[in-house]
C-alpha cells in the first residue's frame, strides 16, 4: 500500500466517514472495522537481513558492563554474516533496545538470586522453586512456583526472595526504563 493510500485510510478511520461524490457518508461499525484492517501495519520480522549499505543494530556490552544497542552498516562482510547467523542482528532499533533491556534485567536478577541462596544443586531435590512472571489478565507481576519443570526462567529459593526481586530489582528497573516491555 502506498503512503498516500495509507493517509487516506487513516483519515477515513479518524473521521469515521467516507466522501462519495462530495457527500460524507457515515460508516457502519462493520465498515469501520474493515477500514481499520486495511490500516494495520504489516508485521516485519526484526531478524531479517537488511540490504547492503543499510543500517542494522546489534546488542553489545558497554564499558560499564551494561548491554547497549550499536548501529552497524551492512557491508556483506563476514562479521555482518556472523552477527546475522548468531541472532545478534536486528533491523529494528526499538526491538534491539528491548533485547538489551531484557538482558540487563536478567543479569541483575541472576546476580540477585545467587546472592540470596540460589544454587543449581536445588534441582536435585524435589522442592518448590519460584519465578516471577507477568499475569496478563490482571497486568501484575506475580510469583509462581514449580518443583519439576526447569524452564528458561530465573528461579528463586523461596517465594519471599522472589517477591523481594520484584520489589528491589524489577520495579526500580522498570521505573528507570519506562519503555521496557515485560
Amino acid at each position: 500500500m502506498k503512503q498516500g493510500q495509507r493517509k487516506q485510510i487513516e483519515n477515513i478511520v479518524k473521521r469515521q466517514k467516507v466522501r462519495v461524490f462530495g457527500i460524507d457518508v457515515n460508516l457502519t461499525d462493520e465498515q469501520l472495522k474493515l477500514f481499520k484492517e486495511l490500516f494495520k501495519p504489516e508485521y516485519k520480522n526484526p531478524y531479517e537481513r537488511v540490504k547492503k549499505r543499510e543500517f542494522y543494530y546489534t546488542v553489545d556490552t558497554s564499558c560499564t558492563g551494561n548491554f547497549e544497542v550499536s548501529r552497524r552498516l551492512e557491508e556483506r562482510a563476514v562479521v555482518d554474516y556472523l552477527r546475522f547467523i548468531n541472532g545478534n542482528y536486528y533491523n529494528n532499533e526499538e526491538f534491539a533496545k528491548q533485547v538489551a533491556m531484557k538482558l540487563n534485567l536478567q543479569q541483575k536478577l541472576r546476580k540477585f538470586t545467587h546472592d540470596n541462596g540460589w544454587s543449581e544443586e536445588l534441582w536435585k531435590e524435589e522442592i518448590d522453586k519460584f519465578y516471577v512472571t507477568l499475569d496478563t489478565h490482571i497486568k501484575e507481576l506475580v510469583v509462581m512456583e514449580d518443583a519439576f519443570y526447569k524452564e528458561q526462567q530465573i528461579f528463586y529459593k523461596s517465594k519471599e526472595i522472589a517477591q523481594r526481586a520484584i520489589d528491589e530489582i524489577i520495579i526500580p528497573f522498570m521505573k528507570e526504563n519506562p519503555t521496557f516491555k515485560w
